[in-house]
Formats: C-alpha cells, sequence, structure tokens
C-alpha cells in the first residue's frame, strides 16, 4: 500500500508560494485557502497540477479518490486500494479537536457501524483503509500551518475504543427501572419518569488533543519553528517508491528526520517513526 499520495500532497504542501507577515499578528507564514473551504484545499494538495480547469479537476478527483466524504459520516477521503483521510480545521494549534459521535480510530473499515450503505460497498466492500489525520491551523481563509499524523501514532485501535463502548452501554443498561431502548448510541431509555413522558438519550461527544501535544512531549523539535509537521510510521514510509522518496529527500523546504514513538496501544513498546518537518 503505497504512500506516494500522502508524500506527495506533503511536498505541494511545502511548494506552495508563502506570504511571510512576520511583523503582524499573522506572523506565521500563509496560504491561502480557496474560498476558505479547508476539506478542497486538502484534496488540491494531492493533484499533479493545481491550474486545471473545474472539469479537468472533477476528473482527476474521480481517478485519485474511491470517496469524497459524506456530511456526518467518516471518513472525509479515501484513495482506491489504500489509505483514508480525516480532515480537521482549527483557529488555534493548543485546543482540542472535537470528533463529535465519531470515536478516535488508526484505520476504517467496511464493517464500520457508522458508514453509510453506499459506502460501505466502495471498491466492493470488504476493505479496511489505514487512516491519516490532516489537521489545519486556518484563520481568515488562510491555512497558517498543517499537521500530518498517521493514525497509527495518534489513537489507540478499534478494539481498544470498543471495548469502552461495549462497558458504558453495559453500564448504562444495568441501571434499574428503566426501559432500554436498542440504539447504535451508547444508550437509549424511554420512560424514565413516573409519567412516562421523558425520554434520554446517551450519546458520545469525542475529543482528541491536538496532536502537537504528543510531539512536545515525546520530540526535542521546536514545533513553532515549522509551517508543516508529519509523523508517520516508519514501515509506512518506506512503501513510497524510490522517485517520491528521492523528491522528498531531495527537497529544499523539507526536512526528514526519523525517531521512536510510543505505540498508543502499549506505551512501553516503541517504534520506528519518520518526521518531516518543513
Amino acid at each position: 500500500m503505497s504512500t506516494d499520495l500522502i508524500l506527495k500532497s506533503i511536498i505541494n504542501y511545502a511548494s506552495l508560494d508563502r506570504l511571510n507577515v512576520r511583523d503582524s499578528d499573522e506572523s506565521a507564514s500563509l496560504i491561502q485557502t480557496r474560498g476558505g473551504d479547508f476539506e478542497e484545499f486538502v484534496k488540491e494538495l494531492f493533484l499533479d497540477n493545481n491550474k486545471i480547469s473545474k472539469q479537468e479537476r472533477l476528473k482527476e478527483y474521480q481517478r485519485i479518490f474511491s470517496f469524497q466524504g459524506a456530511t456526518n459520516n467518516p471518513p472525509d477521503l479515501m484513495f482506491y486500494n489504500s489509505y483514508a483521510i480525516k480532515i480537521n480545521k482549527k483557529r488555534t494549534t493548543r485546543s482540542i479537536i472535537p470528533l463529535n459521535s465519531s470515536h478516535p480510530r488508526d484505520a476504517i473499515s467496511a464493517n464500520d457501524s457508522l458508514l453509510k450503505s453506499d459506502t460501505r460497498e466502495i471498491e466492493g466492500g470488504n476493505w479496511i483503509k489505514p487512516l491519516f489525520y490532516y489537521i489545519g491551523e486556518v484563520e481568515n481563509q488562510y491555512c497558517k500551518s498543517m499537521f500530518i499524523i498517521d493514525g497509527a501514532c495518534y489513537t489507540a485501535n478499534e478494539e481498544y475504543y470498543q471495548r469502552l463502548i461495549k462497558q458504558i452501554k453495559s453500564g448504562v443498561s444495568e441501571i434499574p427501572d428503566v426501559k432500554m431502548i436498542k440504539t447504535k448510541e451508547l444508550g437509549k431509555v424511554k420512560e424514565i419518569d413516573p409519567l412516562k413522558v421523558t425520554d434520554l438519550r446517551v450519546r458520545g461527544m469525542w475529543n482528541i488533543l491536538h496532536p502537537l501535544s504528543l510531539m512536545k512531549r515525546f520530540t526535542d523539535i521546536d514545533v513553532s519553528e515549522y509551517n508543516i509537521l508529519v509523523v508517520m510510521k516508519k514501515d509506512k514510509f518506506d512503501l513510497a517508491t524510490p522517485e517520491m522518496l528521492s523528491k522528498l529527500k531531495n527537497s529544499d523546504k523539507l526536512v526528514v528526520e526519523e525517531c521512536k514513538w510510543p505505540n498508543p496501544n502499549n506505551l512501553s513498546d516503541l517504534f520506528d517513526v519518520v518526521i518531516i518537518k518543513g
């Protein structure tokens, strides 16, 4: 499963023209996002050339992506026979990232309960796609910085969250004298008061800390010096073609280094990651 498209997006981001306004409130390098649409901005990073007509762009998106997102349902993008992308934009890198009813994921599969039926059937169904998070600091239609992180470096596996969800559901169901209703949410209780006119929905509203917090905990990198930071497992990085790896390593705007990173499922287990800075 090649990571060429992921690396292409990183190279394309780093090569964009920047407005260096170091003496103003917007002191970081700025990149204008077309119409403030950050998701569209991220999609264009995967193109060989974004200076094409709207019709050509649609055809290129169809060629690259097997799925281009559905409102309130994960993920935001999927590549054919490859990775999936979760896109988030924030006004600051110092805040939490709301995931709403979707728990953190290191990968997404056709069996995911939050997917719509037509999404499950993409590429013939029965697929599992490792997830990458693209998190932009966006203000006044400008992307001031980008953080890209491999889900396997950021979240525990699906089994961990499903076990927790099951425990919470079990706890709600054990409340005495309530009428439980089957639901995809954490719980749904009907007729909870003496008149039997009140229902209660128990919904998960998930948040996750910005990955910069992990970078500060696990590395000595001064994150304030960079406009793009990327963390991915080295074994995925090594799946890129020699041509793409050469383009990345020959870039005068990006630096590639390796370090150790704790496994989100077992902090005593360290694995090799690649960090790309620019």
